[in-house]
Parts: structure tokens; sequence; C-alpha cells
């Protein structure tokens, strides 16, 4: 009795949840991509070329920062979750699950730093 309390988050399975997130996560990653598409295909559209100096501009606007940091955020979150489920599936209750979580996490911390770096110095 006691493992399934551990094993339940408010009445959720930790799979559950992680599903769930997944699919969520999705749907907010599209969202922000169309709306990130949007301003590189209106300046394409409105010009016709895009150059690094136009999308140093869009980028330099405050909104597009907190947008771009939040797609590359549940972007990165999305694909260490879809990881770690490839991973339960195939190493279930192994070392080599053990193994692979730590640098997978560390990893995906480390590119959200650098990404966020540089697009705040934008």
């Amino acid at each position: 009795m006691a493992s399934k309390i551990q094993s339940d988050i408010f009445g959720y399975s930790f799979p559950g949840l992680s599903w769930l997130f997944q699919r969520i996560s999705a749907v907010i990653v599209l969202g922000l991509l169309l709306f990130h598409a949007h301003f590189i295909l209106q300046k394409f559209i409105a010009s016709g070329t895009i150059t690094y100096n136009d999308m140093l501009t869009i980028l330099s606007k405050p909104v597009n920062k907190a947008i771009e940091l939040c797609l590359f955020f549940f972007g990165t979150l999305h694909g260490i979750n879809g990881l770690w489920s490839i991973i339960n599936i195939f190493f279930r209750d192994t070392v080599v699950k053990k193994l692979l979580i730590k640098p997978i996490i560390v990893s995906g911390i480390l590119f959200l730093c650098f990404i966020s770096i540089c697009i705040l110095s934008l």
C-alpha cells in the first residue's frame, strides 16, 4: 500500500502524468512554433528576403525573446520527457536506466542555460 501512495501524485501515476505532460507540451510547442513562424513568414512575404539584421530586429523585442525562451524551454522539456519515456520502455529497472538519466538531465539543463544566455544577449 505504501508503494502505491509513493508512486501516485494526486491520484495519477507518474507514467500517466508523463503522458499527459507530453501531450500538453506538444500543443504548447506547436503553438509557439506557429507564432514564431508567423514573424519569419510575415517578414519574408513583406520584403522577399530575410537578413540577419532583420532577424536581430525581430528577436530584440522583449515579447519575442519571451516567446523564444518559452519555445526552447518547453521543447527541451518535451524532448527530455520523450527520451525518459523511451528509456523506461526499453531499460525498465536496470542499471542502464540509472546511468542514462543523469546525462540527459544535465545536458538538458546546460542546453537551456546556453540558449537562455544567447537569447537574452540579443
